[in-house]
């Protein structure tokens, strides 16, 4: 029992080190995801030399409600210094605004029914979010709430 535990505990680790670490730096513009196309619903499609914070959420996820409201938070704290705050969903257009308007949502978000984007960053659990640097690279990925102002301050003022 316990080395299954052990096991169990190692397996766990090596995914969230692959989740957080080694995918960054995955190049949107290379995976063809630059300029984004999907279908906005809501707000104009993010410039291709801005930082873009990209979330991805559906209405079944306990947890998405939260980061709608912290995506709320991001847009005003960062969107007037050029951050994109963009949500993605794989569910329907209708499903999707209603659910943003209940939850207030004042950022741009699309659809993504092929889940293309999901798919390409390896988005395999709701919520999840990349940042992606003005080249296009992805410099954060994982649970919205938890990225570091000091990820946000590099992509909105890389020079600093």
């Amino acid at each position: 029992m316990k080395s299954l535990l052990k096991l169990a505990a190692l397996v766990a680790f090596a995914v969230f080190i692959k989740t957080h670490f080694m995918d960054a730096g995955t190049d949107l513009r290379k995976l063809d995801l630059l300029p984004v196309d999907v279908r906005m619903v809501q707000g104009e499609r993010p410039s291709t030399d801005a930082p873009i914070f990209i979330g991805f959420w559906d209405t079944k996820s306990s947890r998405s409600a939260e980061c709608l409201r912290y995506m709320n938070e991001l847009q005003g704290r960062y969107g007037s210094r050029g951050l994109a705050v963009i949500g993605i969903t794989s569910e329907s257009e209708d499903t999707a605004l209603s659910y943003a308007n209940r939850a207030g949502v004042t950022y741009a978000f699309a659809v993504d029914p092929a889940q293309r984007y999901a798919n390409a960053l390896r988005i395999y659990s709701l919520p999840q979010a990349v940042l992606v640097n003005r080249a296009g690279k992805v410099v954060w990925k994982g649970f919205p709430n938890y990225i570091p102002d000091s990820k946000l301050e590099s992509v909105v003022n890389p020079q600093s």
